[in-house]
């Protein structure tokens, strides 16, 4: 039935390309006081604060139609249901590839014939994402309901990084459901097929920058000269290097920048990223591909990795289970050769840096049920919500209280296939949580120009890839060449987006 719903539902959002408006952006700009006061009337005369486990009405949620997202939205919904009983629930999942190009056209189609119906009262989204739908009125600023509502606070519940990633300017646009923080992982299997002692990892602390990088070298020699075929993936042992990481996905690189002392914006709040600092960051990931110890710009969502063709990995916990989900068509890693160890120091240990994020659901800004969505938005970010996400493996707390609580349910996995894991690490997921974990905010926050801060975002992005797509004989070269020009862009696009 979930399978035909989808399809249904990809059809009709594939007929909403033709024939909705493109772009969905509201008609006319409201000021921050029509704003504030239109939402404050809506919570006044809509929305009943007071709601208990006793409310009747129904709640529409959308998500991402893959197995993990499935799994994650399954356990909180069965939890609510058990806490609201009366709240029916119906459920949209919409198939991945759809879901970040096609939903602002229902917004849009929405919008402009004023029949929201079709639209959820919940959605799925993630900082990098939520911008642009923001500039599409989709969004609702759920900041005035947690000052109405004297039951909650968020200031009190999330981790302070994940709160200021959940917001755009001074509003509050999304709950985070998690606390993602960049890891290492790696295969115990292959550690031991390259003559590497698992101690050489630490668990308490980071490795340092020398200690990494030899540990890369160790690897790359090993299985340079090894001769033979793993059985895993059919695949010749010497195509194994040592790290899978995807440098030009946001969250990694910008820590890698800022762990080689690199900036985007200064102080000041003037354009700042064609430095030394950053040139240095992006030879140093280039060299690694030069040298075999990493896949050039990355693989597509730990595919090396899960097909055994690299020991290591830079991920977050939001993809425990697909690390050890296992098909015909990939091996991935046996739950007892899986291990875990905070991030290493790239650099200086005083320029350490941890990538961190989060994803979290947000509420439409014309919901027909705001206050099912509003109970449902606080009973995610609960304890009890909290752990019932938790329980699937896939997730580390955005509820601070639950971070270094032995008893909550992300450091006791019970599911089945999790019961493998052997000495799993747990810490290494909040190792410098407080001082070394950094988002994109960190430059985002310095451009006074809002509407641009996800653009320059996407540009050092794209200035990396043209760093590490440069050619062996002139990548020194390119890579100057790079961030100057990536400089001049960031100051045209954010002039361009004041004008």
């Amino acid at each position: 039935m979930k399978k035909i719903t989808c399809i249904i539902l990809s059809v009709f959002l594939c007929c909403g390309v033709f024939f909705a408006a493109g772009c969905g952006l509201i008609e006319q700009e409201q000021t921050d006081d029509e704003i504030r006061q239109e939402i404050e009337d809506l919570i006044e005369n809509e929305v009943d604060l007071d709601a208990g486990s006793d409310y009747t009405g129904t709640l529409k949620i959308l998500y991402q139609n893959i197995p993990s997202e499935t799994a994650i939205i399954d356990a909180i919904l069965e939890a609510f249901s058990e806490a609201y009983p009366h709240i029916t629930i119906e459920r949209i999942p919409m198939v991945e590839t759809n879901y970040l190009t096609l939903l602002p056209n229902m917004h849009s189609t929405a919008y402009r014939t004023g029949d929201f119906s079709e639209m959820p009262d919940v959605m799925w989204t993630t900082n990098e994402v939520f911008a642009g739908w923001i500039e599409r009125d989709m969004l609702m600023p759920v900041n005035y309901f947690d000052d109405a509502d004297d039951s909650f606070s968020a200031e009190d519940t999330f981790v302070d990084l994940m709160l200021q990633d959940s917001m755009l300017g001074e509003r509050m646009y999304m709950f985070p459901r998690d606390y993602d923080q960049i890891v290492m992982y790696y295969n115990r299997e292959l550690l031991e097929l390259a003559g590497i002692s698992e101690s050489r990892i630490p668990s308490d602390r980071a490795l340092t920058s020398d200690e990494f990088y030899q540990l890369l070298v160790d690897i790359r020699a090993a299985f340079s000269e090894m001769s033979g075929t793993n059985p895993k993936n059919e695949r010749p042992y010497n195509q194994v290097r040592p790290l899978d990481a995807i440098w030009t996905w946001g969250s990694l690189c910008w820590p890698t920048l800022k762990s080689f002392g690199g900036t985007v914006m200064a102080e000041d709040g003037t354009v700042d990223f064609n430095t030394e600092e950053n040139i240095a960051a992006a030879t140093y990931v280039r060299e690694l591909i030069r040298d075999n110890l990493t896949f050039g710009t990355g693989s597509t969502k730990h595919a090396n990795f899960v097909n055994n063709l690299a020991p290591f990995c830079f991920e977050t916990r939001a993809v425990l289970t697909d690390l050890i989900d296992q098909t015909q068509e990939v091996p991935g890693i046996d739950p007892e050769d899986l291990g875990v160890a905070p991030m290493p120091i790239l650099d200086e240990e005083e320029n350490y840096a941890i990538g961190a994020g989060c994803s979290g659901y947000a509420m439409y800004r014309y919901a027909e049920n705001p206050t099912e969505a509003w109970l449902f938005l606080k009973f995610m970010a609960s304890e009890e919500g909290q752990n019932a996400f938790c329980s699937t493996g896939n997730g580390v707390p955005s509820n601070k209280n639950l971070l270094f609580d032995e008893d909550a349910a992300w450091r006791n996995l019970t599911a089945p296939e999790l019961s493998g894991l052997t000495n799993f690490n747990h810490d290494a997921f909040v190792y410098a949580w407080d001082t070394a974990a950094c988002t994109l905010q960190d430059f985002k926050l310095l451009i006074d120009v809002v509407a641009a801060r996800e653009p320059v975002a996407q540009e050092v992005s794209e200035v990396m890839t043209i760093c590490l797509s440069s050619s062996e004989s002139t990548y020194e070269t390119d890579i100057i060449n790079a961030f100057a020009r990536g400089e001049a862009s960031i100051y045209s696009t954010i002039e361009g987006y004041r004008t």
